[in-house]
């Protein structure tokens, strides 16, 4: 890493796809961060990392997350806030009946960034599971693909479809059906 921040790595390249992902910790004052590099420093890859940090920033703004994110003092590589707890789809494996029982702090909150995020006015793609993580008070989109200005009922329509097929990957029929009932009610 870059002469002007030290850190210890505490797991190393952790992620997939065509960047590495690295859970590191700052010495100074021992802030765990996430450390993202290209495998192969494309230059199609490092201005990915460019529009990554204006979604960040974006996220920020409308209340989805607390991650920030910003350029390595490598200029090719990013740091980002890392934010523990569990992954919506790391819930909903553990929780089989999370939707159908529809009780519980990470499933009230759910309902409130559900809102949030049709409140912002964009379609964030790539919403999937392991994009959202609970910090045990709200959940936070950590990653994601580009965010699309729309209409409201453009934004509802958009993520009533997509958010079914993304979360019900990994669920049974019957929570399936609970998810969608959720969707219809939240969204």
């Amino acid at each position: 890493m870059g002469s002007k921040e030290h850190f210890k790595i505490i797991y190393r390249d952790c992620g997939t796809g065509r960047s590495k992902v690295s859970l590191v910790k700052r010495r100074s004052d021992g802030k765990l961060l996430i450390w993202k590099q290209s495998r192969n420093n494309s230059s199609r890859v490092i201005g990915s990392y460019g529009r990554e940090i204006k979604k960040s920033k974006l996220w920020r703004e409308k209340g989805l997350s607390s991650v920030k994110t910003k350029w390595h003092s490598d200029g090719k590589s990013l740091i980002k806030t890392y934010i523990k707890g569990p992954t919506l789809k790391q819930v909903l494996k553990k929780k089989n009946r999370f939707f159908s029982k529809a009780k519980g702090k990470s499933f009230r909150a759910l309902i409130k960034f559900v809102g949030h995020i049709i409140d912002s006015g964009y379609y964030i793609h790539d919403m999937k599971g392991s994009n959202i993580i609970f910090d045990g008070k709200k959940w936070h989109i950590i990653d994601g693909g580009t965010a699309d200005k729309m209409g409201h009922s453009s934004v509802r329509k958009e993520y009533k479809k997509y958010l079914l097929e993304k979360w019900s990957r990994d669920i049974s029929k019957n929570e399936t059906k609970s998810l969608k009932s959720f969707l219809a009610k939240y969204i």
